[in-house]
């Protein structure tokens, strides 16, 4: 490798490094390494969500700005009207086949079936609606605080 080259990646490498260095926790916060299993999840209705909807949060809290972890389960049949988020949405479909649909209208010929396995980005402001065939649990990871607004007729939208 030419001297040239070789400066360069070094370079490269040491600020890479000098960055990385300064990346560190808070003084006094502690962390620990935390985990759950399946039977240790607990489980809630949220209020202001459709009726089946249910929320457990694995990491962090709904009203925070801050990052979040969460797991819905949603029943068969499920239905969530259109609605949009603050912040954008991670999704993973751990159980059953979670079906997006994109636009300001539900519209069940425009929802795409997404299996288990499957990871899907909502940008936030996208207004998007959701459906389930069979019962289904998604995992949701961003930055909070956890909201959505409904799209109504002639694009209006509620809090929630």
């Amino acid at each position: 490798m030419p001297t040239v080259r070789r400066r360069g990646v070094l370079a490269v490498l040491v600020a890479g490094a000098t960055i990385a260095s300064g990346v560190r926790s808070a003084p006094g916060e502690e962390k620990s390494v935390r985990g759950v299993v399946p039977d240790e999840i607990n489980w809630s209705a949220v209020s202001g969500y459709p009726a089946g909807y249910a929320r457990a949060m694995l990491e962090g809290e709904a009203g925070k700005a801050a990052p979040f972890t969460y797991r819905v389960r949603l029943p068969a049949g499920f239905r969530f009207q259109p609605h949009t988020h603050a912040g954008d949405e991670h999704v993973t479909v751990l159980q059953g086949a979670w079906s997006l649909g994109i636009g300001g209208t539900f519209d069940a010929s425009r929802l795409r079936a997404f299996p288990v396995g499957s990871f899907v980005v909502i940008p936030a402001g996208t207004p998007h609606f959701v459906a389930t065939e069979g019962d289904t649990i998604i995992q949701v990871h961003g930055i909070g605080p956890i909201a959505f607004r409904l799209v109504g007729d002639g694009g209006s939208t509620t809090q929630r």
